[in-house]
């Protein structure tokens, strides 16, 4: 019994050694292409498996633990680096296609803790969320809300795009001054909806499909006939699109408003959620939809009365 013992325990220390040394020959090997797309940008959207390569090796690093006494301590967020500065370099030389922007941001956010990745977040902020005219942004979600139901994605990959891009999306089509309605082909403003009112905005944004997509894929994907909301995402997804639906309440009422009974049950279910930011964010989305629509005094008193039983830290600023 104790050999067989032994016998795994070398096995699993022979495992995580050839990891180690992988880590250390791919770092070397991602910081020749990184070098590469200096001069060729386009290179790996023309090779596929070497895109793939280049994930692969993130991924290994993501399953190294750092130990300050191997030899790859050094090369695992080195080789994070590269990747993540990779990934950019290619994403901006491909303009933004939707499937390489969420795999770079789903990159940049599970590496955070590993390197400073703030730069990735900087450049989706300055160059895309506040410069996208409302044709991209409806190009995005289309692109995004699929993913919602693809058990291939994780909830982690999600959540981040959704904090990092999807909500900061829709929320500067309400904000921001100066919108275009489309680009022209070199990239200039076709027309702008400075004039036009937060709603006229909202409407444009959800035409068809895209309202028909948040509703089946976020609205109703997370509701039962019961009490009980289904276990759909993970918490980190549901909280985003809490806070997604509330900017849509908020600023485009009117847009959502043959939908306004889902929306309700919605927020409603996950106000008896036991993650206090949920709970918190439920209750921020009931208050917007009370102040958009005409309620029953009965949901009314509910949600007040709620609060008031709150007995959270976290709570008391509601």
């Amino acid at each position: 019994m104790d050999m067989a013992i032994d016998q795994e325990g070398a096995t699993e220390t022979a495992s995580a050694d050839a990891l180690h040394k992988r880590v250390y020959v791919a770092m070397s090997v991602v910081a020749a292409i990184r070098g590469c797309l200096e001069f060729i940008p386009l290179w790996l959207s023309e090779h596929d498996s070497l895109m793939q390569a280049v994930l692969e090796a993130w991924a290994a690093a993501l399953r190294v633990e750092a130990t300050p006494d191997r030899s790859s301590h050094l090369a695992r967020p080195m080789l994070v680096e590269h990747v993540v500065c990779s990934l950019l370099q290619a994403t901006r030389a491909m303009a933004n296609p939707p499937a390489l922007l969420f795999k770079l941001l789903e990159v940049a956010g599970r590496s955070s803790e590993i390197v400073d990745t703030s730069f990735v977040f900087r450049y989706v902020w300055d160059d895309l969320v506040v410069q996208w005219s409302i044709a991209k942004r409806r190009e995005i979600l289309g692109a995004f809300l699929p993913r919602l139901a693809d058990n291939s994605v994780s909830d982690e990959s999600n959540a981040i795009v959704l904090q990092h891009l999807i909500n900061p999306m829709v929320a500067t089509v309400f904000t921001l001054p100066n919108i275009a309605l489309a680009s022209s082909p070199g990239g200039a403003a076709a027309s702008d909806v400075a004039t036009l009112s937060p709603e006229q905005r909202g409407a444009e944004l959800l035409r068809a499909p895209i309202l028909s997509l948040i509703h089946q894929r976020g609205w109703q994907a997370h509701m039962t006939s019961g009490s009980q909301p289904m276990v759909a995402s993970k918490a980190s997804v549901r909280l985003e699109l809490v806070q997604l639906s509330s900017i849509l309440i908020r600023h485009a009422s009117t847009a959502v408003a043959d939908l306004r009974k889902d929306v309700i049950k919605f927020g409603w279910l996950f106000i008896r959620n036991d993650d206090i930011m949920i709970k918190n964010a439920s209750y921020v989305l009931v208050a917007q939809f009370i102040a958009a629509f005409d309620t029953p005094p009965k949901i009314i008193l509910q949600a007040y009365s709620s609060l008031l039983k709150a007995h959270q830290v976290e709570s008391r600023f509601l």
